[in-house]
């Protein structure tokens, strides 16, 4: 007995060292395939924001006067709430600040101002319905992934008239993955537009003009961009 357990002591110690060494290498090796994906992604995120900078600098006119600006939608701009530090298409509250004052009399009550006809194109909220309808989607997944509670949905539902701040037209924009001609006439249904002289503007239109509508992968650039 005593023999045998000499030779396994033996075999142990030469062993070891050898399964220690597989096991350090075995080890060195994870750490080295997760740095290398670490800077894997980093490179990626690099030459992806390199890509969104190119189109910046191609599109972004910071001399260039803000007509498209709609003043009084100025007042809306205090009505979006940032639930995170990332989240720049949140929630929209549902207060009164978000209610426009002005109210366009119905057509069969008064279909000539002064003279002049007074039909207009579908408003914000019957072109998002349609939208929806069109792109055979249900409302509720639409308004979740644009991050807008059911409450507020319901009021730009019912009252075709409701105008929402620009950022919650976007994030509907997004949602329904629209191409840029779309969302430029989605914005337009509620008084505004794409501005070149906006740096949000030309970095979410680099995603919609890419087709791209991960609003993670979005809202990781405008942080990146510091907007």
């Amino acid at each position: 007995m005593s023999e045998i357990a000499n030779l396994l002591l033996k075999v142990i110690v030469v062993i070891t060292p050898a399964f220690v060494a597989i096991v350090m290498v075995q080890n060195f090796k994870k750490k080295f395939t997760k740095k290398i994906k670490e800077l894997d992604v980093k490179i990626e995120k690099i030459n992806k924001f390199n890509k969104i900078q190119a189109f910046i600098n191609e599109n972004y006119d910071i001399n260039k006067i803000d007509t498209d600006k709609i003043d009084v939608a100025e007042t809306e701009t205090n009505t979006a709430k940032i639930d995170t530090d990332t989240d720049y298409f949140p929630e929209e509250t549902d207060t009164e600040d978000s209610i426009p004052n002005i109210r366009f009399m119905a057509e069969v009550d008064r279909p000539y101002f002064y003279g002049i006809d007074t039909k207009l194109d579908d408003s914000f909220s019957v072109t998002l319905l349609k939208l929806i309808q069109a792109k055979g989607l249900d409302e509720t997944s639409v308004y979740k992934r644009a991050k807008i509670d059911r409450r507020h949905f319901s009021k730009i539902r019912s009252n075709t008239d409701y105008t929402p701040n620009k950022k919650t037209v976007l994030a509907f924009a997004i949602a329904l993955e629209l191409r840029l001609d779309e969302t430029n006439d989605l914005l337009k249904r509620a008084g505004y537009a794409l501005s070149n002289s906006m740096m949000f503007d030309v970095v979410v239109s680099y995603f919609i003009s890419n087709r791209k509508y991960d609003i993670i992968e979005i809202n990781e650039a405008l942080s990146h961009f510091r907007l």
